[in-house]
Formats: structure tokens, C-alpha cells, sequence
């Protein structure tokens, strides 16, 4: 769990109720804004995006090994509030949502040693607020925007044939600016948090 006002990352086990705070940074570097983690593809480890400061940009992309809990700033890049990550089924890619500045989603290589690459812009989306990001087994990108309350598919193959609109609510109702999500067989489920509930949206039934 991702906590901004700690700045640090905790680890849960519900059948013991044991919290336990796993990491707040490097001995070289603290978190400012730990935001979302994501599983490295052995979920030996966490990667974790820092979204550092509203209008204040800066680094970037914790990695957290989650049994020891020796962490490092795995991507120094600067992001203007960087957000929602997703890992490709591969385990050779992290896709990073930045919600401010160029609100661009970005691709990072991951190496054959784990290092980060260089960090490769796949599309800016102005006028929106990006905020989750969820991966499809079939290389589809869904990407939650906190404002308007909206959601979007690229395929992350072909990135250069822009954005498809899945779901959108004008009156933030049932749709109020969407954050984080999963997907459930043919349903994505999207937490809202401008209000108080969870949408499940029927990929088959909108014809996405």
C-alpha cells in the first residue's frame, strides 16, 4: 500500500492483521509521494511510481525488494507527477501515466539485468488529467483520466494509432473521476475517486 501522507510503502497481511512499514525510500533518497506499485513479474519485487510534488516536478520509479525491502530509485527521469504503472506481460516494459506537464504515457525497457532504459514517450493526451492504467492480455491499454471523468484504450503495438474512447460520464456520476482499475475477465472495474463507489464496465456489452 502506497502512503502519501507517510511517504512510504506498507505491507498488509489480512489473515494476521500485521502491518508493517516496508520501505520509505534508499539510504541515498527518501519518497516524497509514493502513488501506485506494481508487481515485477516474479513478484519478488515492487515498482513503485513517486509523484514527487503538484507542480513541482522530479524522480520517478521506486524498486522495492519485497522481501527484504532494500529499495532504489530504479528510474532517476524526472515526471511531472507521475501515476497509474503497468507491466507487460513479458516483463520487458513499465508503462508510466504522468498526469501533469506533457500528461504523457511513457514506456520504460527494463533490461536483462532489471536496469531501467531510457524512458520512450508513446502519447500526450492534453486537456486530460491521466491517471490509472490497466494492461489487457492482449496488449490493450486502458487509461483512466481523473478529469474529465473518461476512459481510454490504445494497443501498446501499434501506439501511433492514438487513443479509443471506452467510457465516459459528462456528469461524473456513475463515472466520477475513475483512478485505479482491474480487469476481470471482460469486465474492467475502476475505483472512483471522486465519490464512493467501484464501476464495472462490460467490455463486450460497449463493444470494446
Amino acid at each position: 500500500m502506497c502512503d502519501s501522507k507517510h511517504r512510504a510503502v506498507f505491507r498488509y497481511t489480512p489473515p494476521t492483521g500485521e502491518l508493517i512499514r516496508l520501505s520509505g525510500g534508499s539510504k541515498d533518497a527518501e519518497m516524497r509521494f509514493p502513488n501506485y506499485p506494481v508487481y515485477d513479474r516474479g513478484r519478488k519485487a515492487l515498482y513503485v511510481s513517486d509523484s514527487y510534488g503538484f507542480g513541482e516536478a522530479g524522480p520517478g520509479i521506486w524498486r522495492i525488494d519485497v522481501e527484504t525491502g532494500e529499495t532504489d530509485l530504479w528510474c532517476d527521469r524526472s515526471f511531472d507527477f507521475a501515476n497509474g504503472l503497468a507491466l507487460s506481460l513479458d516483463g520487458t516494459s513499465l508503462y508510466v501515466a504522468e498526469s501533469r506537464g506533457q500528461r504523457r504515457i511513457y514506456r520504460i525497457p527494463i533490461g536483462d539485468n532489471g536496469a531501467a532504459g531510457e524512458a520512450e514517450a508513446l502519447i500526450s493526451v492534453p486537456g486530460v488529467i491521466l491517471d490509472g492504467l490497466v494492461l489487457s492480455g492482449g496488449g490493450k491499454l486502458y487509461v483512466t483520466c481523473y478529469e474529465p471523468s473518461r476512459i481510454y484504450r490504445m494497443d501498446v503495438n501499434r501506439p501511433e494509432a492514438g487513443l479509443e474512447l471506452v467510457a465516459e460520464d459528462p456528469t461524473a456520476h456513475e463515472l466520477c473521476h475513475p483512478t485505479n482499475g482491474v480487469l476481470v475477465g471482460d469486465d474492467l472495474y475502476v475505483c472512483n475517486l471522486g465519490r464512493w463507489h467501484i464501476t464495472r464496465i462490460p467490455l463486450k456489452r460497449v463493444g470494446v
